[in-house]
């Protein structure tokens, strides 16, 4: 599989956030489905739906990639569906580091956002929640977003912290990856973990609309920048993507059940208003169509 890490934050503490990167990459690898490579078959299939219609049919399943991912990464000493605040995350774990971290040196909260306001001359409001979830509750190992006239306001100092990671692997459309960088954020805001990581399709071109080609399962980073997701996120976050080595009409397909597949060649053709196909079943014995003579077909939408 092919792994890219497109942002990785700073945590203060180097060495963790590489361990963080290479047990995502390492888990990501281990999904695989030809000689340690993640191969795609991206053949078009099609169905009979329940009004007669010819349609497009998925014949890839995201658990398969999902189940292989979580069960190496456990095998790190990541927790595997995590529930936290009622929230339940594809990972997490805690680090003991040391860090090197800014902690505001104002008396209180409450002096900190006057001095704010004093020196910016505006409300102290958009920095509130930001700034006491940083520099009061651990500490934050930078000042980045932080109004250089302010930083006479902080001050720096070394301690062992307890650092708590979410992480999120999202295979679905884009409102799935909101939903997932959201729950992400939310928990951060909580002060229930430090730093997340999520991980989606580095784009639809050469990955979610090839080994989903016909389902809504097109979210990637592509969208998400599209759409400027980061304005709505202050969480340190690794942004990970992750694309298929490589396609082959060949290879097998990927189960629902965590296993690799192949159809089934009944033997039999069927004739429809939308041309001929040839009858194949998957491992659930599902009759799936691969298109034999094909005059003029256009698949239709429902």
């Amino acid at each position: 599989m092919q792994v890219i890490e497109r942002r990785r934050p700073n945590l203060g503490v180097p060495n963790l956030e590489e361990k963080v990167f290479r047990d995502v990459e390492a888990a990501l690898h281990s999904v695989a489905t030809r000689k340690k490579q993640f191969v795609v078959n991206d053949t078009d299939w099609y169905w009979v739906n329940p009004a007669g219609k010819v349609m497009p049919t998925v014949v890839n399943s995201a658990y398969y990639i999902t189940s292989k991912f979580q069960s190496h990464l456990a095998s790190l000493g990541w927790t595997k569906e995590k529930t936290i605040n009622k929230q339940t995350i594809d990972g997490y774990i805690e680090f003991v580091a040391t860090q090197d971290a800014w902690f505001c040196s104002s008396v209180s909260f409450v002096e900190l956002l006057t001095d704010i306001e004093h020196l910016t001359r505006s409300s102290s409001g958009p920095f509130a929640t930001e700034i006491y979830q940083r520099f009061f509750l651990k500490g934050s190992p930078t000042l980045d977003g932080v109004p250089g006239k302010l930083h006479q306001l902080f001050s720096r100092r070394q301690l062992e912290n307890v650092i708590r990671l979410g992480l999120e692997f999202e295979t679905g459309n884009i409102a799935s990856s909101f939903r997932a960088t959201t729950k992400l954020e939310n928990l951060f805001r909580a002060g229930t973990i430090d730093a997340g990581v999520f991980i989606t399709s580095i784009d639809k071109r050469n990955a979610a609309t090839r080994i989903w080609p016909t389902s809504n399962r097109n979210g990637s980073f592509e969208e998400l920048d599209n759409r400027n997701f980061r304005d709505e996120l202050s969480i340190p976050l690794w942004e990970i993507g992750f694309a298929p080595d490589s396609f082959d009409q060949s290879a097998p397909y990927l189960g629902n059940n965590g296993t690799l597949y192949e159809m089934e060649d009944t033997g039999r053709v069927v004739d429809t208003s939308q041309g001929s196909f040839r009858v194949f079943r998957d491992y659930k014995h599902q009759e799936k169509l691969l298109p034999d003579v094909l005059t003029g077909f256009v698949p239709i939408d429902d």
